[in-house]
């Protein structure tokens, strides 16, 4: 007579190769998840740039040409030229702190913009 189901050697097979399956692809996953997290950070600070562009094209008096100006991402918010939702570091889930500095270039005649980690004193 012949039974109708599994033995317990094959589920406990099935379940080793469902194991070893995850192992191998969890790395993966995981580098995966961590480089799309870069990515949109990256994408966020050029965002943040961009504001800062906008915000200096309306702005072009603070701005001098053998200075750098610390434009604070406080500021931007409270002048609308970013939201809320840019504020948000895309890696931690965090606040996102920092400023961006505009520094003129003199060799392209033209205003170089870069987001720092650092806040405005």
């Amino acid at each position: 007579m012949k039974k109708k189901g599994f033995t317990l050697i094959e589920i406990l097979v099935v379940i080793v190769i469902i194991a070893v399956l995850a192992t191998i692809i969890s790395p993966v996953i995981i580098k995966l998840l961590n480089e799309n997290r870069q990515k949109m950070y990256n994408n966020q600070i050029r965002t943040l740039e961009e504001a800062a562009k906008r915000w200096s094209v309306a702005n072009y008096d603070k701005l001098k040409e053998n200075e750098t100006y610390c434009l604070s991402l406080d500021s931007l918010a409270l002048e609308g030229y970013i939201s809320g939702s840019d504020l948000i570091n895309p890696k931690t889930n965090e606040d996102l702190v920092g400023s961006i500095s505009i520094t003129y270039n003199s060799v392209y005649d033209q205003y170089d913009f870069k987001f720092s980690g650092n806040v405005c004193s």
